[in-house]
């Protein structure tokens, strides 16, 4: 393009400070300014213009005041400006065929919004994060990729998965898939898969034969085993010091996502630790979740939902070893693990509570139609190591066939429980076949409700001993075999409840020795006795109602040495030793002041609660004054008793004024 003489020309027609023209000084600044807008047009043309290999080719062909390009042989050409003396080149610039180089976004500039914002080349900006893609990784279900996405992970620790599809990442057989053994991050878009297609193996393995990996990260993916998976090859096997494990999918055949000690390193110390579980989902036939011989790790906001026909294993699985597994000295222990705010549906246990685990606290569960809602157990034969300290709160259990089972269990705290409609216990505490070898189950404390059973067993049952509870049961069915069933001892127990229908069962049945027992309840349909208490050196604080009469509220003893207090009826007593003097009704005392009758007596209606069919009891009077010295109680019924008073001769005193204070005890 040649400079335009017009463009110069017009301008003198322009009027300066004086009045009629510009100075000489303003002219030469507008002349620079049009020589250079001419220029930069004259540029932006020749940019699509010819193009020589050398300058003075492009001289030769080019008259003054226009531009010309030359390749530079490196993808770039130089832009000139044709001078009466010969050219000036302006700048150089990339081709097209520079910028779809492997280099090209070197060649390009990139400038993030927002002040302070420092200009990068845009490849160190597209470098920052590396697709799967950008290694060969073929989202096609076929081609496998495992190898691709390990070589992406060495470039800079993180790959993102995205971009729909499914990778296939089988490994070895038996192996581990993408295998990290360093550190590393895996980021889905929650619709790209990671499957093993072929092979019976983990699509995801962080572990090492060397130091732990540490501080990993998957986020956001969707991971799947192979439709004949049936081995312990969950979808997600981590075992890190330090990591997020975030917003993942894993659909498996069997087992969903496991953080566990290491299976490949012979270090004193192989537990993961520090590894945050946040907000997964889990689904299969086998176990969801397994948290195994962890340390000091947090999960929060899981979801383990299996459809169909039930899982045959656990929504979480909490174990690990005791020190003498895998090796000795090796510590397996699972130690300080927090959990809130996950859920369980359809599976064998909701959440299955095994040997090795210490110090946990778990809080706000919610776990649905679950075989067990929570069950402990284990298979340890070292009592040391059998699972202890642990807190479970605020959790909900809904359906299936038992909410709260525990078995060779000691030294936990579950609180705040709401557990409904099971199938055959609420709550089953039960004592292991060998004390010795696996606890007795003692010192557990254990608080919440039972409510709308609708189970053929014990609404409560409590084998165990040394606990402390704290139930409201209530809305029991009629096929119930009781409501509360204590065969243990030394339990602090404290019960509210009622809605009971059975009527060929006791709302509470205490066999075991030595409990202490409140129960506060009403609305009990059966008439036979309320309260059965066969146990032995008992003591309960009764408040029953007795709105039916003396047909309600009743209280069946058959056992020795048991104390009763507070408002019931006692309805059968054939034990030995008993004290009902607390009972409502179970002592009495008055004054007695009138006239005998033809035979020294007079009749007192002493009271005492006795409405059942042993009517024994114990009654005393004392004479008050000279004129008789004696009185004796007989022909004792269950409402009256009649006083004899007698002289100092042994002669019974007929029609005579008398005085004398009487007390009357229930014995058993």
């Amino acid at each position: 393009m040649r400079l335009q003489a017009s463009v110069r020309d017009r301008s003198r027609g322009l009027r300066g400070p004086q009045g009629d023209g510009i100075t000489p000084e303003e002219r030469a600044d507008f002349d620079e300014k049009v020589d250079a807008a001419a220029a930069s047009a004259a540029l932006a043309e020749s940019a699509a213009g010819p193009t020589y290999a050398t300058v003075s080719a492009g001289e030769a062909a080019t008259a003054v005041g226009h531009t010309f390009a030359v390749d530079n042989g490196d993808s770039t050409v130089t832009i000139y400006l044709r001078t009466s003396g010969g050219s000036t080149a302006q700048r150089t610039l990339a081709t097209t065929a520079a910028l779809a180089a492997p280099s090209g976004a070197a060649l390009i500039g990139s400038l993030q919004a927002g002040a302070g914002a420092v200009a990068r080349p845009l490849e160190d900006v597209l470098r920052d994060t590396v697709n799967a893609k950008d290694h060969g990784a073929v989202a096609d279900g076929v081609t496998s990729s495992y190898a691709k996405i390990l070589s992406a992970l060495a470039v800079n620790g993180t790959v993102d998965i995205t971009g729909g599809g499914t990778y296939n990442v089988d490994g070895e057989p038996g192996g581990g898939g993408v295998f990290i053994k360093t550190t590393g991050s895996l980021v889905g878009d929650y619709q790209t898969t990671l499957e093993t297609i072929v092979y019976n193996s983990r699509p995801i393995t962080v572990d090492s034969s060397g130091a732990m990996p540490h501080d990993i990260s998957l986020r956001h993916l969707v991971v799947k085993n192979n439709p004949n998976n049936t081995n312990d090859w969950a979808p997600i096997w981590v075992c890190s010091k330090g990591g997020l494990i975030l917003g993942n999918h894993t659909k498996q055949s069997y087992f969903g996502m496991t953080v566990c000690f290491s299976f490949y390193n012979d270090k004193a110390e192989r537990r993961p630790s520090e590894i945050r579980v946040i907000a997964n989902q889990s689904q299969g036939n086998g176990s969801a979740f397994e948290i195994f011989s962890n340390k000091n790790s947090v999960l929060v906001g899981n979801v383990a939902y299996k459809d169909g026909a039930k899982a045959a294993l656990h929504g979480y699985r909490i174990t690990g070893y005791g020190e003498e597994r895998p090796a000795p000295g090796v510590d397996l222990k699972n130690y300080g693990v927090a959990g809130a705010g996950n859920s369980a549906n359809n599976y064998g246990n909701g959440i299955s509570l095994q040997a090795g685990v210490f110090a946990h606290a778990h809080a706000g569960y919610a776990l649905t139609d679950c075989t067990n809602g929570i069950r402990t157990t284990t298979n340890i034969s070292s009592l040391e190591n059998q699972s202890k300290w642990n807190v479970f709160t605020a959790i909900a259990i809904s359906g299936g066939d038992n909410g709260l089972y525990l078995e060779k269990t000691e030294k936990h705290i579950f609180s705040d429980l709401a557990i409904s409609k099971q199938n055959f216990y609420g709550i089953a505490a039960m004592l292991a076949s060998s004390p010795a070898t696996y606890g007795t189950g003692k010192y557990n404390r254990i608080s919440g409700l039972v409510s709308d059973y609708t189970g053929v067993g014990d609404a409560v049952r409590i084998e165990t001993s040394n606990g402390r509870w704290d139930l409201t049961v209530a809305d029991i069915n009629a096929a119930a075999a009781a409501g509360v069933r204590v065969s243990g001892s030394f339990n602090v127990i404290t019960i509210t409840g009622g809605g009971f229908a059975s009527t060929n069962q006791a709302f509470l049945t205490v066999t075991g020795n030595n409990n202490i027992i409140m129960i506060a309840s009403d609305d009990i349909a059966r008439t036979f006795g309320e309260i059965y208490i066969s146990g032995s050196d008992n003591t309960l604080i009764v408040n029953q109602s007795r709105a039916g009469g003396n047909s309600d509220g009743r209280v069946i003893v058959t056992g020795n040495n048991n104390i009763l207090q507070g408002h019931c009826n006692l309805f059968s007593l054939s034990g030995s030793g008993n004290d009902y003097t607390g009972i409502v009704g179970g002592k009495s005392r008055g004054l007695i002041s009138g006239t005998t009758d033809a035979s020294g007596d007079i009749l007192v209606t002493h009271g005492l609660n006795t409405s059942h069919n042993s009517t024994g009891y114990v009654m005393a009077a004392n004479a008050s004054g000279t004129a008789f010295a004696v009185c004796q109680v007989h022909t004792k019924t269950s409402t009256t008793a009649k006083v004899r008073f007698f002289d100092a001769a042994g002669a019974a005193l007929a029609n005579t004024a008398v005085a004398a204070e009487w007390r009357a005890e229930i014995y058993g």
